[in-house]
């Protein structure tokens, strides 16, 4: 099956673990939720109806927001740039120096197609610190572009924490998460079963969370996702 490419390169992306994860999505659910979005790449291929997609990294959530609604201005302005280690060394500059909504939208997306290995990460002062790639992947095609800020116009895009997010999950609602990325939160932000104390997550655990069922403010919901390693764990309701 052919799937619709994420726009972003996003290190720990699940793009090669597509065909798994939605195979292993419930038939039916109501709502979608992807706390952690980074690429998006299982919203982009699944096309649910009805979506939430958030991330606490403000930059990634300004840019999803300006795609959707000016998804031509934001592609020709970004690939107009040059694909030079100079042309990105001012683009870091520029990207740390300006106020503008939009061109920081532009020049995230620049820096992401042109890093190393689809990196964000900053100093301890804020900066974008991520070397220039030395392998550069072609740039994205307009009519991909086009899809992908379809299909956003149609998810409620936040910049919030996963808690805030997966707080408002009901009965029949499904979440796409990042093990790795939720270890550290969960003894905090879910009430979780398991069948016993060695399968509780941790967060150094490397290992999958299993069962990935969880109790939210008194709802049942379904969780599907991928381990810190790369592996997969089946959703279950």
């Amino acid at each position: 099956m052919s799937y619709l490419k994420p726009v972003l390169r996003w290190a720990g992306s699940k793009q090669r673990l597509l065909p798994t994860l939605a195979a292993k999505m419930p038939a039916e659910f109501n709502r979608y939720f992807e706390p952690f979005a980074g690429s998006a790449a299982l919203f982009f291929a699944v096309r649910p109806e009805r979506a939430t997609l958030s991330d606490i990294n403000g930059e990634l959530v300004n840019f999803y927001s300006l795609l959707r609604r000016e998804p031509e201005y934001v592609y020709r302005r970004m690939i107009s740039m040059p694909r030079t280690q100079s042309a990105y060394m001012d683009a870091r500059e520029a990207f740390e120096a300006s106020e503008d909504r939009w061109e920081r939208a532009i020049l995230f997306w620049y820096l992401n197609r042109h890093c190393f290995n689809g990196l964000y990460r900053t100093s301890r002062a804020g900066k974008f610190n991520v070397p220039f790639g030395s392998k550069l992947p072609p740039l994205p095609e307009w009519e991909q572009v086009r899809k992908c800020a379809a299909r956003l116009r149609r998810a409620s895009v936040k910049s919030a924490d996963f808690e805030s997010v997966i707080s408002s999950a009901e009965s029949g609602d499904f979440s796409h998460v990042s093990n790795g990325s939720m270890y550290s939160m969960i003894p905090s932000a879910l009430s979780c079963s398991y069948p016993s104390p060695q399968t509780r997550p941790t967060a150094r655990s490397a290992s999958p969370v299993q069962p990935e069922k969880y109790e939210l403010t008194g709802h049942r919901c379904s969780f599907g996702g991928s381990d810190a390693d790369g592996g997969e764990n089946s959703a279950s309701e």
